[in-house]
């Protein structure tokens, strides 16, 4: 059987499955691709991109081929693995091809020194490894909804900058930020910024997990919180190794969402960074 006259593909029917052959595996790859958009023409909700072995040029190609079907650029939610170096030509063209993509979890090494803002517009980000995220992506570039960055190269430093600016901006889209490093919190301090003890009052004890689609909460009675000049009320607090920054679009998310009670993790369930201890050392 051919899909296209480029493509050859021979299809043998082993009972319940089919076993596809094609002298280039990616051609062969794309053309069933092809023909399977063909036949179930709706919308792709969720694509997942895996490759099990170190990249190569082969599978870059066969990559990019594949954000060339309509169907795949147009998708929302975006997996990307690769099991070693990306390629950063490869990632530049997925970027500019995925107009639709909204939500991505991006699993891909990359240098240090590649850059592309493309990938801080998304709604919701999940990036990991991120050597290559830089302090101006934290202040200037980032704009995205709900943001997890992990194994950064930031210092402490570049989190107390960006509380600073958030104060004194008019941001009203980020709702979560979540942020690893390799560094410590030594010399750590609230100059500059107007900072004050959880108020049950003002807010709930806890924040849903956007990221986890709500299925767990934040537990934010041990969180310092900063209000802003227009009334909008962001929490903050740190971890060994981590940065988290919500902000309280919805004051009583518990009252609106009716979460299960046993979502809403007890504080000393959690360990972070407690002033006390930093004061003694």
């Amino acid at each position: 059987m051919s899909f296209d006259s480029m493509s050859p593909m021979e299809i043998e029917n082993q009972g319940s499955q089919l076993e596809l052959y094609h002298d280039d595996i990616s051609l062969g790859a794309i053309s069933l691709l092809k023909y399977l958009f063909e036949v179930f023409t709706g919308p792709i909700l969720d694509a997942s991109f895996l490759t099990a072995t170190i990249p190569n040029p082969r599978i870059s190609r066969f990559l990019v081929d594949c954000f060339h079907l309509n169907s795949i650029r147009n998708c929302e939610k975006l997996m990307l693995y690769e099991n070693g170096i990306s390629s950063k030509n490869m990632i530049d063209q997925i970027l500019d091809l995925a107009s639709g993509v909204k939500n991505l979890d991006f699993r891909c090494p990359l240098p240090d020194d590649w850059r592309n803002p493309k990938i801080l517009k998304v709604d919701k980000l999940l990036a990991w490894p991120a050597e290559w995220f830089t302090t101006t992506d934290l202040l200037i570039n980032l704009d995205c909804e709900c943001v997890s960055i992990n194994e950064t190269n930031l210092k402490w430093q570049s989190f107390k900058a960006f509380m600073l600016k958030w104060a004194m901006s008019e941001d009203t889209r980020l709702k979560v930020l979540e942020i690893s490093f390799d560094g410590n919190w030594e010399g750590f301090n609230h100059d500059g910024l107007e900072v004050k003890d959880w108020d049950p009052e003002e807010r709930d004890s806890h924040y849903p997990d956007i990221m986890l689609g709500k299925r767990e909460w934040f537990n934010c009675e041990f969180a310092s919180d900063i209000l802003r000049k227009d009334g909008l009320l962001a929490s903050f607090w740190r971890k060994e190794h981590s940065f988290h920054f919500v902000v309280w679009h919805d004051r009583h998310p518990i009252a609106t969402l009716h979460p299960d009670p046993e979502q809403l993790i007890k504080m000393e369930d959690l360990e972070f960074v407690e002033e006390e201890e930093e004061e003694d050392e």
